[in-house]
């Protein structure tokens, strides 16, 4: 007869853990195995009956909730109404798939009208990371959520950050690629950033993209092609990219475009940019290309003599966008809003020939963190921009910056006579006015010219001539020598009366402090001890 495998007969161990049962069937099996078979039974039995329970419960406490203590306002409106509500919760920026999720995980009669509204659904946001590829979105996922979508235009945010090809973890984000490429006639706006391994699956289908008006591609790495747009006549209206050489994006049609941004990208491209979008209307230029060759440099040769833009109404450069060489072979008549950083006061001169020859009617000049080692006027350029409102310059470097405030402050406070009447010298419709620096200046004499820039201060009054300067903001570097730094009575007594009578909004920083604050406060701690 043969021996149980736990009988002790059988020269093994005796059952301590699962696995280590009887290899025999019945009726040659032990005794307690048999019973371990029976007990494993019947606990599956109440496993199948707990589920059971639960499943039902769920339905139960749904019902529970809808009747007694979920019964908002919101279930008493036309499904219609709330399915409107619930797309205002749904961010314009599309960047993870949780919104509709939760608004679904509600209750029963929320996830009945989220499933019904297509438009929560039209945009898909997916992070693919490599240290959570354990909780990639499922194809199964991505495949219902552009069902509910309906044929509604989609708005796609597809990520890959450190990504590296291990344990064929590719897979799933290649079957999501090819679901978005099936319906790829509906892609509105397409933002793709992180590593280049997966940009060349997005091949669109034979139906083309004849909705998509948005294309935005960014990273780290330099993007050589952009196959979407190549294989497809385009009607893209906004176009933004970091590292592409141009002519790998130029062979789609740019006639549409009105906003361009490029980055890691030469002065020739940034021309030729402009040159073949003749409707751009906002423009944004990065950080030129380093590591140049001769090719580079005869890819698109500068024109020889400036040419017009027609369209150009917002034009920014970045730091590092060796802006001068681009200007300096341009004119935009229509241009409004123009914002330079890290440049060079030394470029003043340029700047000022690029205004000169366009004659737009700019209202809007930002120079952000500009150079002040070179000492250079600024009245030249008040001179080109009389219909400015609004100007912001931001000041570091060598050269004194609190020279360098009081050189761009003072021609402000000049005058001239204009019909008997006293009027601003220079930007004469200034509204807004914005100072800054980032190194250690100590406020003193610049700081007296402030309220001559608003008219002519007399014993018990002040004159007004800039009507519609509202706004001033001089924010300044932290000097370590000057802890206790204050306005002088009769500035101080000028700044709280334009505040107060002219109603204009004044904000004077040191360190992050409010001078006027601070002033204020030690004139109310003064103490005077009379004998």
């Amino acid at each position: 007869m043969p021996y149980c495998q736990c009988d002790p007969k059988a020269g093994l161990p005796s059952c301590s853990v699962d696995g280590l049962l009887c290899g025999l069937s019945d009726p040659y099996r032990c005794g307690p195995c048999q019973k371990i078979d029976q007990m494993d039974q019947k606990i599956q039995d109440i496993n199948t009956e707990l589920a059971r329970l639960r499943i039902e419960r769920q339905a139960l406490v749904e019902q529970a909730v809808a009747k007694h203590t979920h019964e908002p306002f919101i279930h008493r409106l036309p499904p219609e109404v709330t399915a409107r509500i619930f797309k205002l919760c749904v961010p314009e920026a599309v960047e993870t798939m949780d919104i509709p999720l939760r608004l679904s995980a509600i209750c029963g009669l929320w996830r009945s009208i989220a499933h019904s509204a297509p438009q929560l659904w039209s945009g898909v946001g997916l992070n693919f990371r490599r240290s959570t590829s354990a909780h990639f979105p499922s194809p199964l996922l991505v495949r219902e959520w552009l069902d509910r979508a309906g044929d509604l235009s989609l708005t796609i945010d597809f990520h890959v950050s450190d990504w590296q090809d291990t344990n064929n973890n590719e897979k799933p984000i290649i079957e999501i690629i090819e679901m978005f490429n099936q319906c790829s006639h509906r892609w509105q706006s397409l933002r793709y950033g992180g590593s280049t391994q997966f940009l060349s699956h997005f091949s669109g289908s034979e139906q083309g993209l004849p909705r998509l008006h948005t294309f935005i591609l960014y990273g780290r790495e330099h993007y050589l092609f952009l196959p979407v747009l190549n294989l497809y006549p385009s009607r893209l209206t906004t176009l933004s990219a970091d590292g592409v050489v141009l002519a790998g994006i130029i062979t789609f049609d740019w006639s549409n475009l009105t906003s361009l941004s490029l980055r890691v990208i030469l002065p020739s491209e940034c021309l030729e940019a402009l040159r073949i979008a003749p409707r751009l209307a906002y423009c944004t230029f990065g950080q030129a290309r380093g590591h140049l060759d001769e090719a580079d440099l005869n890819q698109f040769p500068l024109p020889l003599s400036p040419f017009a833009h027609p369209g150009i109404q917002h034009l920014a450069f970045t730091p590092g966008a060796q802006f001068y060489r681009v200007i300096e072979h341009l004119t935009c008549p229509s241009l409004k809003s123009l914002t330079i950083e890290r440049g060079r006061f030394s470029r003043i001169p340029t700047l000022v020939k690029f205004l000169h020859r366009s004659q737009c009617p700019l209202e809007d000049l930002s120079l952000f963190g500009w150079n002040t080692e070179d000492n250079i006027s600024m009245v030249p350029l008040y001179q080109e921009v009389s219909t400015l409102q609004q100007l912001h310059i931001s000041l570091w470097g060598a050269y004194p910056v609190h020279d360098a405030l009081r050189d761009a402050l003072a021609p402000l406070a000049e005058l001239s006579i204009v019909s008997n009447s006293k009027q601003p010298r220079y930007l004469p419709s200034l509204c807004s006015l914005s100072l800054e620096t980032n190194v250690l200046c100590q406020p003193r004499d610049w700081e007296k010219i402030l309220p001559d820039i608003f008219g002519t201060r007399t014993l018990h009054s002040m004159e007004l001539h800039r009507h519609f300067l509202k706004s001033m903001t001089v924010s300044l570097g932290m000097d370590s020598y000057v802890h206790d730094s204050v306005l002088d009575e009769a500035t101080l007594e000028m700044i709280l009366w334009l505040r107060d009578s002219a109603n204009v909004q004044f904000k004077l920083k040191h360190g992050g402090r409010d001078l006027i604050e601070m002033t204020l406060e030690k004139s109310m701690n003064t103490v005077n001890i009379v004998p």
